[in-house]
């Protein structure tokens, strides 16, 4: 039951496949609080064991791993964008909070509440006072929040935690009322790593064509709340993993205690300037909290209200339990709610963890027996890091979003894809002297092959890779799917009609002209959608009120689907 993240993942195929049959279902006219989402909340009243027995909890580009163990709330923070030198994926941290008198000593109860947005904690202190959390992540600003009410007053202590020591990730310093942390790519190593794949590839020449998303690439957060006190640093080892702790507490004791994470990722000039953007954002949200947690509630439930499956419903407990397919609808919600944690991302949700991946705590470096794959436990690692985006397993991973009506998840691929045109467009007139935009089924975030898999030759040095073209073939028709159903058109700006307009496609009417009777999808709007990150443009810059005098010139337009 609790290892919620873990089979989910597993149950992907299923999913999808169940996704594509039930496409005809019918969207909610209405966003109240969807009650039918009710069966579906998760609900432990016992700790967990480790991380590995996490909730997954976020919005907008962040994923928590939220668990409560010995006492203490503890949560990683994942984001999609978050890469090292090498283009390898990695936590923005690990929080940790402890109260004095413990708040879980009795009565405990931890519930993923889908349908409000966010996760609560219960429990009550040694002397029997009532203590009550509530996670949520802002779905339009990268803020975590935890909010703490209880009945007798307690000290709160807020550790960060950064890995592995005695080389942390993260330099961290105290600041006004809190943490502060950060990681800048080593420009050297960067751009030593970068170069050395362009000659593997056979691209000496063309680096200007080939992505570049590390240069400055700066991330980090900061950990701020009223009333908070640096107490010093220390050290420990979790899962085999050793680290480094920096700690805050709240000066004294308190009934009620709102703290927020503010995180920040961005290709920043300069430390200071990432800085800067980092207190801007800390200012700006100090006292929105209300009014940003009512409009992340409304960005869920009109995610809520696109689509929905729900099987065997009114199933009582503890029969639903013990039911194969309300256990399958039950983690379809799940899935489909962990796959929204990413919407303004600028890269796409990988398919083996996507940001939501933990500490893997009977891996000790070795290969596996299974396919020579080694692990370490560390919470950075996953089997198939280094693939980063394997085609034909992240199609599995967008495909059921066109019958779900969830257009805004697909940017981050669409993005994905478009950055990486450039690179292919330059490796197929480089290497074969022809014009065309080859995409590998092998494809890393320079839109390159990976380290040690490229060749001159511009094919992928893996043997059951080296002509595997077909998954991209797959991705252009679910893109092309993704403009008739939404209505977006995906034409270049400069290969637009100046004399026709976009035009509004309602999702039901574009797959029932192509599709079997029944067979239609639910309509969705794109009046939800929050924008791309500043660093990316969004996919398509036309609206559907748009017109021609209004769209921005060829020359000006960089959020076409591809750049010519």
């Amino acid at each position: 039951m609790k290892r919620i993240t873990q089979k989910i993942m597993q149950e992907i195929m299923l999913l999808a496949a169940l996704t594509g049959m039930l496409g005809g279902v019918a969207p909610a006219r209405e966003s109240p609080a969807p009650t039918w989402l009710d069966d579906y909340k998760i609900v432990w009243t016992t700790q967990s064991r480790n991380a590995v027995d996490s909730m997954p909890l976020g919005g907008g580009a962040l994923g928590l791993n939220v668990w409560v163990e010995n006492g203490e709330l503890r949560f990683y923070i994942g984001s999609p964008d978050t890469h090292t030198e090498e283009g390898l994926l990695v936590k923005l941290g690990r929080i940790r909070l402890k109260t004095t008198p413990a708040a879980f000593a009795s009565d405990f109860r931890q519930e993923l509440d889908l349908a409000n947005a966010c996760l609560r904690l219960h429990g009550r202190t040694p002397s029997g006072a009532e203590v009550r959390l509530r996670l949520w992540v802002d779905a339009l600003k990268p803020v975590v929040h935890v909010e703490c009410a209880a009945d007798e007053p307690l000290t709160v202590e807020a550790t960060f935690e950064s890995w592995p020591d005695p080389n942390p990730r993260y330099t961290v310093k105290p600041t006004l009322g809190g943490l502060e942390w950060n990681y800048r790519l080593n420009e050297k190593t960067y751009a030593d790593h970068r170069r050395e794949q362009i000659r593997q590839c056979g691209l000496e020449g063309a680096e200007s064509q080939v992505a570049d998303p590390g240069r400055n690439l700066t991330y980090g957060g900061r950990l701020t709340g009223d009333g908070l006190v640096p107490t010093g640093e220390g050290r420990g080892v979790y899962l085999k993993t050793p680290f480094r702790a920096w700690r805050v507490k709240t000066a004294r004791p308190t009934r009620k205690l709102d703290l927020r994470v503010l995180t920040r990722v961005e290709q920043a000039p300069t430390l200071a300037a990432w800085e800067e953007g980092l207190a801007a954002l800390e200012r700006s949200t100090r006292a929105t909290a209300p009014a940003d947690y009512a409009a992340t509630l409304r960005w869920w439930r009109e995610f809520w209200d696109r689509s929905h499956i729900v099987l065997r419903p009114g199933l009582a407990l503890p029969a639903r339990e013990r039911d194969p397919a309300w256990q399958v609808g039950r983690n379809y919600q799940l899935f489909r709610y962990m796959l929204a944690c990413n919407t303004t991302g600028r890269f796409p949700t990988l398919f083996n963890g996507g940001f939501f991946n933990v500490d893997t705590p009977a891996a000790d470096g070795e290969p596996l027996a299974s396919d020579g794959v080694s692990l370490t436990p560390s919470p950075d690692d996953r089997l198939w890091a280094s693939c980063f985006f394997m085609a034909q397993n992240q199609r599995l991973v967008y495909w059921p979003l066109l019958t779900t009506g969830d257009f805004d998840i697909m940017q981050p691929a669409l993005r994905f894809y478009r950055d990486a045109a450039g690179t292919q467009r330059a490796r197929a007139k480089k290497c074969w002297a022809i014009d065309g935009t080859p995409y590998p089924e092998l494809i890393d975030w320079l839109g390159l092959f990976g380290w040690n898999f490229g060749t001159p030759g511009g094919h992928c040095k893996a043997e059951h890779l080296t002509y595997h073209y077909t998954s991209a073939l797959d991705f252009a028709y679910m893109f092309l799917e993704y403009g008739r159903a939404s209505g977006r058109d995906l034409r270049p700006c400069s290969r637009r009609s100046k004399a026709s307009s976009p035009t509004t496609i309602n999702i039901i009417a574009a797959r029932t002209s192509g599709a079997p009777a029944g067979n239609s999808a639910p309509t969705a709007s794109w009046s939800s959608i929050p924008p791309a990150p500043a660093n990316t443009a969004p996919i398509a810059a036309t609206t559907p009120t748009s017109s021609p005098a209004s769209r921005p010139s060829p020359t000006a337009c960089s959020s076409c689907p591809l750049k010519y």
